[in-house]
């Protein structure tokens, strides 16, 4: 048998246990003065530690960013309603995102577009109550939503005035 190690002496009642606490304390101690300073190259003698940054205060009257595209499908009643059908009411939050996953994958464009239209309308709402956050410190929650975007193909209806009257009956 080898030499035993300060561990199995006080295993084997061979040291006690306020010796082997010594011993531990002590054993960084003895290999860094053991061991040679380390040597400086030119690249490492150039950097310095990095010191961490405190992090600025997070305003609570900030405007909240705009959400993402799945983030807005998957919070929606009907993407929720459709998950507990298929996964029941409390499943494991792995089977969620697999779920949620497969089911935006399985999505054509054409369904994915009206989560996109809502994607870019909050885009926009962030847009414009940040800028006025910064100009002033304050933003209005209430902001007029944008106007609805037509999708491709259709024209977006025209805005009706009472300037545009018939040529035919004024001309009589």
């Amino acid at each position: 048998m080898g030499k035993l190690s300060k561990f199995e002496k006080f295993v084997k009642h061979e040291i006690t246990h306020t010796d082997f606490i010594e011993l531990y304390k002590n054993r960084d101690k003895k290999s860094r003065d053991a061991s040679p300073p380390p040597v400086q190259t030119e690249k490492k003698a150039g950097k310095k530690k990095k010191t961490k940054k405190e992090k600025k205060p997070k305003d609570p009257n900030a405007p909240t960013k705009a959400n993402g595209v799945f983030f807005l499908w998957s919070n929606s009643p009907s993407t929720k309603a459709a998950m507990i059908k298929a996964l029941g009411d409390k499943p494991e939050i792995s089977a969620v995102r697999a779920w949620k996953s497969e089911q935006w994958k399985a999505l054509s464009e054409e369904q994915k577009a009206p989560w996109y239209r809502m994607n870019a309308a909050e885009k926009e709402r962030y847009a414009r109550q940040h800028a006025e956050y910064t100009k002033t410190g304050t933003f209005t929650k209430d902001a007029p939503p944008p106007p609805p975007v037509a999708p491709k193909g259709k024209a977006a209806p025209a805005p009706s005035s009472s300037d545009d009257s018939d040529d035919d009956s004024s001309s009589s």
